[in-house]
């Protein structure tokens, strides 16, 4: 797909920068009372996500959006992929009405789900703003448990809007990371997510290698923190870590490599 025929991205000047950093800080305080341990509403989860990858969008330097970012993906190719993926197709999807479900969770989505062969043309001049603003005004428009269809059949909204969610956090992460600048999202997102991911690469089959990960037993992995906050060796009171690939402990799964 050429550069210019993926999205029209804005770059990352002094002024837009800030304005869209300010735009952020105040979608983060309209969210409300903090997310306890049932997790953020999934509506709340999705516009903090969408917000969060447009503010990303914005920040990026122009200089940088026909970089290399993802095998052989640009950086802009990367993020239209996402916006279209993860924002455009919303609305055509919450339109769309199903005759029964298919897929009874997000993590049933994600087992079955494949890469687009979809390109995402169609979206130059499109500001990625917009876009957030008529998937989240068609969110609106309908019900938790209303039967919509999608790439995997149907589903409940409140099943498939997730996936959304983990997408858009997730290519929001690899575009900032090939940007080099930060995603800025609140830790109950991050949360949700994480979850999300994790119940997925259980149900694939990976999930002691992700409990491995989370809590420090992989070499490299997160670091595990004790109960007064202080950093835990990896692999501490189990006989020492587990390098990756050792035993069994890495993620063999890659359900997630997709724009789906």
């Amino acid at each position: 797909m050429a550069a210019d025929a993926a999205l029209t991205l804005p770059g990352g000047g002094p002024d837009r920068s800030r304005a869209a950093s300010a735009r952020t800080a105040v979608a983060r305080r309209r969210l409300g009372p903090r997310w306890q341990i049932g997790g953020m509403d999934f509506r709340r989860a999705f516009r903090a996500a969408a917000v969060s990858f447009a503010d990303v969008v914005a920040r990026v330097p122009d200089g940088r959006w026909d970089e290399p970012a993802e095998g052989d993906r640009t950086l802009r190719e990367l993020a239209a992929r996402a916006a279209d993926s993860g924002l455009r197709q919303v609305p055509s999807v919450l339109a769309t009405p199903a005759d029964e479900v298919a897929r009874a969770s997000s993590e049933d989505y994600w087992l079955v789900a494949r890469p687009s062969d979809d390109s995402a043309e169609g979206l130059a001049g499109v500001p990625v703003g917009d876009l957030v603003g008529l998937a989240t005004q068609a969110l609106g428009r309908v019900e938790d448990d209303a039967l919509v269809t999608t790439r995997a059949g149907g589903m409940r909204v409140r099943d498939w809007i997730p996936t959304r969610t983990l997408l858009l956090v997730m290519r929001g992460l690899d575009v900032a990371a090939a940007a080099g600048v930060e995603l800025f999202l609140a830790p109950e997102v991050y949360a949700d997510v994480a979850a999300q991911a994790a119940r997925t690469a259980a149900m694939a089959g990976d999930g002691p290698a992700v409990l491995r990960a989370l809590t420090g037993r992989v070499a490299g992995a997160v670091q595990q923190r004790d109960g007064d906050g202080s950093a835990v060796e990896p692999g501490g009171g189990d006989g020492g870590a587990v390098q990756p690939g050792g035993g069994g402990d890495t993620i063999q799964s890659g359900t997630f490599r997709g724009d789906d």
